[in-house]
């Protein structure tokens, strides 16, 4: 559960070499945000903002990044087939 989480994290930002660090929550947001160290200090700036949910986008702009998304996969395998059956022949 969400309070064994925070637990856990408090614990490992409590470390005398801290593997975590708790980030205030983002507007919008009622939790708070944590962040792994193990790459080295992170500040909220590099932390990368979500992109809008789709409840905040429309039916159709939902539709259209679908269908633009299909059309990239499906060009995307149609080259992977392509260059397997040149490395097969």
């Amino acid at each position: 559960d969400q309070d064994t989480v925070d637990a856990v994290l408090a614990r490992l930002a409590a470390r005398p070499e801290p593997l975590a660090v708790r980030l205030s929550a983002r507007p919008g947001q009622k939790e708070a945000r944590w962040a792994h160290l193990l790459g080295g200090e992170v500040s909220p700036e590099d932390i990368p903002v979500p992109a809008a949910s789709p409840a905040s986008q429309s039916r159709t702009e939902r539709i259209e990044a679908l269908e633009a998304a299909m059309q990239d996969l499906t060009a995307e395998v149609a080259q992977l087939k392509a260059r397997l059956d040149e490395l097969l022949s």
